[in-house]
């Protein structure tokens, strides 16, 4: 599920403007969207039903998505906050991860996956030499 994310956001970031933010944009935007966050999991902590009952819940995948792209850019720009800009992506990456799942569970498409993700493996498992070394260790 990672990788899904790892692949939005480097597509969002070919798409995304030439200039970068400034340090003061980078650090209020982070900023509130910390802070939407931490109050978005303190709001909805044990009611996952009321997932999008939230200022950050109402917002679409492809938006946060972008933000994480934007807190990327500020990475660069913002180099000393670096750990608060990361964690701020982590705490989206784990709202986005369980959207993911609670569409997967509530659509019944967990099964689907699974199987899906099984069939992958197997198709892969000897192609890549990393993968054959692993399975004669487990034996």
């Amino acid at each position: 599920m990672r990788y899904v994310i790892i692949a939005f956001l480097m597509a969002s970031s070919l798409f995304a403007q030439d200039a970068k933010p400034s340090v003061a944009k980078c650090q209020a935007d982070a900023k509130l969207l910390d802070e939407q966050l931490a109050g978005h999991w303190r709001e909805v902590e044990g009611r996952e039903d009321d997932q999008f009952s939230t200022t950050v819940g109402q917002l679409p995948s492809n938006i946060l998505v972008s933000d994480e792209g934007e807190l990327i850019e500020c990475v660069g720009v913002d180099p000393a906050r670096r750990d608060f800009y990361v964690a701020t992506m982590r705490r989206t990456d784990s709202l986005l991860n369980y959207r993911f799942m609670y569409f997967l569970l509530n659509t019944g498409q967990m099964r689907d996956f699974a199987e899906w993700e099984t069939s992958k493996q197997k198709q892969q498992r000897d192609t890549f030499p990393n993968l054959q070394k692993l399975k004669a260790e487990k034996q």
